[in-house]
């Protein structure tokens, strides 16, 4: 006779982590199994990567040129942000040397 793993074990300290830790177990178990499948998933959606890549155009060099001078500038005015904050927040702190 099988009783479920939590009932019937009042009695005995500790009882309630130790079916803690058999669920949290078994929930680890069936994590693990399913994890292969969810890659299997993955790998059939990806089966003709050569299709998407053959539809995906490059950009010209002088798109090329301006996309990069943007995310450039764009990441300088985030420091340049980034630096006055600091500036800011250590004038408050900061009490000479």
């Amino acid at each position: 006779m099988l009783r479920p793993p939590c009932q019937g074990r009042t009695t005995r300290q500790g009882s309630f982590g130790e079916c803690f830790m058999r669920i949290l177990a078994l929930a680890a178990m069936l994590g693990l199994l399913c994890l292969p499948q969810a890659g299997h998933a993955q790998d059939k959606a990806a089966a003709n990567p050569e299709a998407s890549k053959a539809g995906a155009k490059l950009p010209s060099p002088e798109q090329s040129a301006a996309m990069a001078k943007s995310a450039r500038d764009k990441a300088e005015a985030l420091e340049r942000a980034r630096d006055r904050r600091v500036r800011q927040i250590s004038k408050g702190i900061c009490s000479g040397c």
